[in-house]
């Protein structure tokens, strides 16, 4: 009976949410249960308090403010104490950080909570497998308390692993490191929330959301804004001519507060499709945006030279590529790396009457929990584009009179030129980390595969 109503509830999402892809190869849709008006305990599981540091004195180092619009940030993370810029009280008490679109609050989290099980308007399947999931998340936080923090009956895991929202702490982690002067300002733009009205979903306008959040991050003060994410769309008879004209409205939208705003930087991925964007039929938010403040970011390999997946930006925008092939960076510390598949089998109803299987599979849960280093290895032009958001901080940070537009265009001055076919392109090479070699440890003492940055 779960698994029945949870196919219903899936070919229902998959027919009618508009999804917004991220530029990394490992993520395919982003939605969750409606954030907005959670129950105070749930909100508390997925907001955790920051933890204990000198939040004025890190803040005061901050020259410049980069924001990540993604999917939240794990703002507790050990390598981003030192570069989340919160808002303080009089107090010097944080009252929160950059802002989630999803919960409309302060905390920008990379966690999801369910609601569906409290929503009276949505369908019993979807309100089953809420609680079906809900119970088992419990009894597994229950039999492994030491990874309770990371699954409970308070946090949708599967969501979270399904929409991919490590994505956001992935790309802050390399967007930041080693530069303390860097403040990070996360806004969460995703998932995207599962509405019902009567019983039937209700379609978001995400694109929307997506401006939303560039606009706030400017008038908060970023002076570089870094987006790993991306609306592709063709102009062809297979796109509803309503949903073309919202792209071009929201282009449009876009590129006006790129102009009106030129001491910001706008960087942003190319996506993973292996094509091309240009003016005409492939257009896409915000690399089909003619801005000179606004540099778009595709992929390098292991080798240096163009990844298999990036996509290439055909007309004269500012262009480079930045490594994205086996990038190691941050990962949420209160989120499990537990395989896709074997989290499945929470939907498994014998779970509930087997307890023999219920064990074995807890135990198999938990052993990826106990591996789980806050680190991890990805590709996709997301992983490009804050590596190249920060070589423009830095390159603000030698001259904050500069504007956007002039940052980017001395990183390209700095990068070297890459021969793809008949094109020229420039890019880049960055630093390691200095947490790359705790990175590369797992928790059992062993090496991670290597995975070496285009770079020094």
């Amino acid at each position: 009976m779960i698994g029945l109503m949870f196919n219903r509830w899936a070919q229902v999402i998959g027919l009618l949410i508009f999804f917004l892809l991220l530029s990394s190869q490992n993520v395919f849709a982003q939605f969750a249960d409606n954030q907005i008006n959670l129950p105070e305990d749930r909100r508390r599981a997925v907001n955790p308090a920051p933890a204990s540091r000198d939040f004025k004195a890190i803040n005061d180092r901050h020259k410049i403010l980069l924001a990540v619009i993604d999917t939240g940030v794990d703002y507790n993370h050990p390598s981003l104490e030192e570069h989340v810029h919160f808002n303080l009280d009089a107090s010097g008490a944080p009252t929160g950080t950059g802002w989630d679109f999803a919960a409309e609050d302060a905390w920008p989290s990379p966690y999801v909570s369910p609601s569906a099980d409290l929503d009276p308007q949505a369908p019993p399947g979807a309100r089953g497998l809420a609680l079906h999931v809900g119970k088992l998340f419990s009894d597994f936080a229950t039999a492994y308390p030491q990874h309770s923090q990371s699954i409970n009956g308070s946090r949708q895991f599967m969501q979270e692993d399904a929409g991919g929202l490590y994505h956001g702490t992935h790309v802050a982690g390399l967007a930041v490191y080693d530069e303390p002067r860097i403040g990070l300002l996360p806004y969460r733009a995703l998932p995207i929330n599962v509405v019902y009205k009567l019983g039937k979903q209700v379609r978001p306008d995400t694109m929307d959301t997506v401006v939303r959040a560039i606009r706030r991050a400017i008038q908060d003060g970023a002076r570089v804004i870094n987006l790993s994410l991306g609306i592709a769309i063709l102009k062809d008879l297979e796109t509803p001519p309503i949903d073309f004209e919202k792209m071009v409205a929201r282009m449009a939208e876009v590129k006006k507060m790129a102009i009106e705003n030129p001491q910001v930087a706008f960087i942003a991925a190319t996506g993973n499709n292996g094509t091309w964007i240009d003016e005409n039929a492939r257009q896409a938010l915000p690399c089909g945006v003619e801005a000179k403040n606004i540099l778009c970011v595709g992929a390098l390999d292991p080798e240096g030279g163009i990844a298999s997946f990036t996509n290439i930006v055909l007309p004269d925008y500012p262009f480079l590529l930045a490594p994205g092939q086996n990038i190691v960076s941050l990962t949420p510390t209160l989120m499990c790396q537990v395989p896709g598949y074997l989290l499945q089998g929470f939907l498994d109803p014998r779970l509930m009457q087997d307890a023999t299987m219920k064990e074995f599979y807890f135990k198999s849960v938990a052993q990826y929990c106990e591996q789980t280093t806050g680190f991890a290895a990805r590709s996709g032009t997301s992983m490009a584009a804050p590596l190249a958001a920060r070589l423009v901080a830095k390159e603000l940070l030698r001259n904050m009179n500069q504007s956007g537009a002039q940052a980017i265009q001395n990183v390209l001055n700095a990068g070297t030129d890459l021969k793809v076919g008949r094109l020229v392109i420039r890019r880049v090479k960055v630093d390691r980390p200095s947490w790359y070699p705790e990175a590369m440890t797992l928790s059992n003492g062993a090496t991670r595969p290597f995975f070496e940055f285009y770079g020094r």
